[in-house]
């Protein structure tokens, strides 16, 4: 695909949403590029608790009805509240450290797996990390000048499949673009750096609800609680997490 407006061509910090968006933007980077998925409520806040007890992750990517195949020792994430290991960020910090969990989801894990598929480094990114994420990309940014970013907002997906924005999502993405020099951002990354969101929104907004309603009111907390961690997780070779912090 040549290059054009909809790959925000010539920006070395660009942002979009969900897979579709992410491929396009890809598709538009020759060069190293560095990709940072927001998955707030809760894969991201899932991986960043985990890295932080010492739990390895491999993020796979979800698909109804396919089986996974787990290596032996290994444990396979599921759903809230079937009594396994789950996206709630306490199931994960629960496990001695050490213990590896292969962790699907349908937003956050797909979105890494294709983004590390295509080559690029992954990085995992929340409110709970966003300052030690910035730190980083700007490392990158000044000691690569080849280097390109771009961050990904997984979003929420509708019965019919569609993307539905997260504002959760968004004011993640928002706090790790507003921390990186202006000068190297799309149009779509500074307006999106612009977003000035309020943690009161956050909790009354439609994914925490969910959540609450399900029994889960303290995954929301603990997502919203901003920079409590240091920790950068990253996707390695063989598509599991450590973390650079």
């Amino acid at each position: 695909m040549p290059a054009g407006p909809w790959m925000q061509d010539g920006a070395r910090v660009r942002f979009g949403w969900g897979p579709t968006e992410l491929a396009v933007l890809l598709d538009g980077i020759d060069g190293p590029s560095v990709v940072v998925v927001v998955d707030v409520l809760s894969f991201s806040t899932a991986v960043v608790a985990a890295v932080d007890a010492g739990v390895a992750v491999r993020p796979v990517a979800y698909r109804p009805g396919e089986p996974l195949e787990v290596p032996s020792g290994d444990l396979l994430a599921g759903p809230r509240g079937d009594g396994r290991v789950s996206l709630s960020p306490g199931s994960l910090t629960a496990l001695p450290a050490g213990t590896r969990v292969v962790l699907p989801s349908p937003n956050g894990a797909t979105i890494c797996a294709a983004a590390a598929g295509r080559g690029a480094q992954v990085l995992v990114g929340s409110l709970r990390n966003a300052a030690a994420v910035v730190r980083d990309l700007r490392q990158r940014l000044a000691s690569d000048p080849s280097c390109a970013v771009v961050v990904i907002a997984a979003g929420e997906r509708w019965p019919d499949g569609g993307l539905r924005p997260a504002l959760e999502d968004l004011a993640g993405a928002a706090l790790v673009l507003a921390g990186l020099p202006q000068d190297l951002l799309s149009a779509e990354a500074r307006v999106a750096a612009s977003t000035r969101i309020d943690v009161v929104d956050l909790a009354g907004c439609a994914s925490a609800r969910e959540l609450v309603l399900a029994g889960y009111g303290h995954d929301v907390e603990v997502a919203l609680e901003r920079d409590a961690s240091a920790s950068v997780p990253v996707i390695d070779a063989d598509g599991w997490v450590f973390s650079q912090g």
